[in-house]
């Protein structure tokens, strides 16, 4: 890391740990009256991807994911607390540092791709675009802001009420909750309160069944004037092992037992298909916080997948194959009574899942 940057963040780090000795100070602040609509306020955070800012998040995901060792990573970034330090300026002009207790990692995005510098291994990756529906989760995916326009994304008016405004990172916040209504849904409630000004999420809770939340991130320190464009440029040190990887989530799976080509149908259990990043074999049906995806795996990499789900606690033997669940995520490995089998993963119920499956079934029979 640049020593200016270093020094910034020490800066920073001190300035929090003592705003944080000193809450009767910060309380003493009010919040705005927020007096913006929920579809207004909505539609600035939608409108929110250009706005510029630098800071501090911290994200805690609620979420056991049964996942094989190569997914390990997504496994820890909603089952943990993830620490992040973001210069941003556009989607494709961004930098986010993940901290953690035994190391960094920095992630570079420029119009081209990423670029993610492991620090301690000394190892640095390349991943191009890629505009699969389905693609791999990094910590700027738990940022407040990326996670509020995913969530509000085509979100009905009917499901919107306004919050009370809270202080948050020193900033006055407006509110606004999404309470799906589809009957399908296993997201009970999003809670997310974004800068009225620049429309910016400052924080996002969200929330299954239970009282607990699945995903809470907030910035604990944010500025929203742009960043010094010299902190967002990488380019590998001579030391560095180089190596380039698939962004999207079914390049990975094809890298580790291949997915072959089948038709999906265009709507599953009720929902339309919506996208599948130009993959025959994967689905994505549904929209904004009631979706899932459908993925049709071979034998050699769901016999693992299969394995790691006996052995977990919350795993049902359904008619069709493995349900599990963990907070509003749903997750069902389907046995098409041939050699391969259909993963549908997302935040539907089980039932749903099922019922989505027995479309899929006869597609991927003795295969």
């Amino acid at each position: 890391m640049p020593l200016a940057a270093l020094r910034r963040w020490l800066i920073v780090g001190v300035l929090v740990a003592v705003v944080a000795a000193l809450p009767w100070a910060v309380g003493r602040i009010p919040a705005g009256s927020g007096n913006l609509s929920a579809q207004d306020l909505v539609q600035r955070i939608e409108s929110s991807a250009d706005q510029p800012y630098s800071g501090y998040a911290e994200s805690a995901g609620g979420l056991i994911l049964p996942i094989t060792d190569s997914f390990s990573e997504i496994a820890d970034l909603f089952g943990d607390r993830t620490k992040m330090r973001v210069w941003y300026v556009s989607p494709t002009a961004s930098r986010v540092d993940a901290i953690g207790y035994t190391g960094e990692t920095d992630v570079y995005t420029d119009a081209k791709g990423t670029w993610t510098w492991d620090y301690e291994a000394e190892e640095a990756t390349r991943s191009l675009s890629t505009t699969a529906a389905v693609a791999i989760p990094t910590p700027a995916d738990l940022l407040p802001p990326a996670v509020a326009r995913r969530v509000l994304s085509n979100a009905a008016a009917a499901d919107l009420t306004t919050l009370p405004a809270e202080r948050i990172a020193g900033r006055s916040a407006a509110g606004v909750r999404l309470t799906p209504s589809d009957p399908a849904a296993t997201v009970k409630r999003v809670d997310v309160w974004a800068d009225e000004a620049t429309g910016v999420a400052l924080r996002v809770v969200i929330y299954g069944a239970d009282a607990n939340s699945a995903l809470d991130t907030a910035f604990l320190d944010i500025d929203l004037s742009a960043p010094d464009s010299g902190l967002l440029t990488f380019a590998p040190p001579p030391n560095a092992q180089v190596q380039t990887d698939n962004g999207d989530l079914i390049g990975r799976l094809q890298q580790r037992g291949g997915v072959d080509a089948l038709t999906l149908p265009d709507s599953l259990a009720g929902f339309p298909r919506t996208g599948d990043g130009g993959f025959s074999s994967v689905g994505v049906y549904g929209d904004t916080v009631t979706s899932f995806v459908a993925i049709y795996l071979p034998n050699r990499f769901s016999g693992s997948l299969r394995d790691t789900l006996r052995d977990a606690p919350t795993t049902v033997v359904e008619d069709v194959g493995l349900s599990t669940t963990s907070g509003p995520i749903s997750a069902l490995l389907a046995d098409t009574g041939g050699r391969s089998r259909w993963l549908l993963v997302g935040t539907v119920t089980v039932e749903t899942l099922v019922t989505a499956s027995s479309s899929l079934l006869p597609l991927g029979t003795g295969r």
